[in-house]
């Protein structure tokens, strides 16, 4: 009998759940970034000095790194703003991987260098997942306000795969480019990568001059576009679609992780427990660029101190701050639930409240079940 890899990842985020392991990281290594995306929830520019002044320095994650490593971390994601503004970037990426993690890099990569290629090559990653704003120039003028992003982002691909380096695309959906979707698949599957579609874009997590809700598709248009992906995948050829490289999906919520009869129990009272339906504060959790644990990048509460306290007693004050966050009572008793993105981060995002439905997520969920979208 073949294990997929999938089961077994699914069986440690569900193990490291009920024993409240964080398994799962997120560490946002910087909030600045040399592209300002109009859809962006955290970007501010390379040299904003006091943001730069806040972030904490290689040292300091290092030694979270040590702290959460030993607290159970196996799964970690590096991300930003961008990543490779770090000046100090190797320095920390290097001694993560000497940790041992199953690391992934999130980044635009328009400043993946051949030089860095190889330097990343010597310890290469699990993946690195790049995002791509458009098919041409122009829409990353539009979307970035940087067009010659374009052209550094697809020679760092390339770059990357020649070095054997595994290496997935993912687009963001916005007003600017969704119209550009076949174009940027056909972009992925000529490279002979994974496209990745990031479909929700929430409102800004802390001020940086972006206007995401104004940038976002409208919730009916939205589920087309979700609606037209899964025609598009359907009506492909049986050879493309059993070619796993060149499929687009719609990604999973970034902290989604089977566990066996003995926890079985276990897993459901925490789940029933938890308004989080993912990992969130079980499992998994988001470690800001100034030392906040949170349970996801979308959240700015609750939080607990990491420079203060150390990550174990964070994490620990983190956990029981998940239990008590309130589950929506509309939104439990929905017709559309199913068809729903709506969790707790969303739901504060969207309208200031744990408990509040939020319109946006309400007009898509009824939209899908209009269109019959399910993924």
């Amino acid at each position: 009998m073949t294990v997929k890899w999938a089961d077994i990842h699914k069986n440690i985020i569900d193990h490291a759940k009920v024993y409240g392991i964080p398994v799962s990281g997120f560490f946002e290594l910087t909030s600045r970034c040399n592209f300002h995306c109009k859809m962006c929830y955290i970007c501010t520019t390379p040299e904003d000095k006091p943001f730069l002044e806040n972030e904490m320095t290689a040292s300091q994650w290092i030694s979270i790194g040590e702290q959460a490593r030993d607290a159970g971390l196996v799964f970690l994601t590096l991300t930003g703003g961008e990543i490779f503004l770090r000046k100090d970037f190797f320095e920390i990426y290097e001694a993560y991987s000497e940790m041992g993690f199953n690391i992934v890099l999130f980044t635009n990569g328009s400043l993946i260098t051949p030089d860095k290629v190889k330097r990343i090559a010597r310890k290469p990653p699990s993946k690195i997942s790049i995002t791509i704003y458009g098919a041409n120039p122009e829409t990353y003028g539009r979307v970035t306000g940087h067009p010659e992003g374009f052209e550094n982002t697809l020679s760092a691909v390339r770059a990357l795969l020649s070095e054997n380096i595994k290496v997935e695309l993912k687009t963001t959906v916005i007003k600017d480019n969704f119209e550009e979707f076949r174009a940027i698949s056909n972009i992925a599957e000529n490279l002979g990568v994974h496209l990745g579609i990031v479909n929700y874009i929430g409102p800004r997590r802390e001020g940086c001059g972006t206007d995401p809700e104004n940038n976002r598709l409208d919730p009916v248009v939205l589920a087309k576009y979700e609606k037209m992906i899964i025609d598009y995948n359907t009506k492909k050829s049986e050879k493309a679609r059993n070619d796993t490289k060149s499929n687009a999906f719609i990604e999973d919520d970034v902290m989604i992780g089977i566990p066996d009869d003995l926890e079985k129990d276990a897993l459901l009272k925490l789940n029933s427990q938890s308004a989080f339906r993912c990992s969130a504060t079980k499992s998994a959790f988001w470690l800001t660029w100034d030392g906040r644990l949170t349970p996801c990048g979308l959240l700015n509460e609750p939080f607990a101190n990491v420079k203060k306290d150390g990550f174990v007693r964070a994490w620990e004050s983190l956990r029981e701050a998940g239990i008590s966050v309130p589950a929506c009572s509309e939104c439990k008793e929905c017709n559309y639930r199913i068809q729903c993105i709506a969790c707790p981060a969303r739901l504060k995002i969207e309208t200031g409240s744990f408990i509040k439905p939020a319109p946006y997520l309400c007009t898509l969920a009824k939209a899908r079940s209009d269109l019959d979208v399910h993924y």
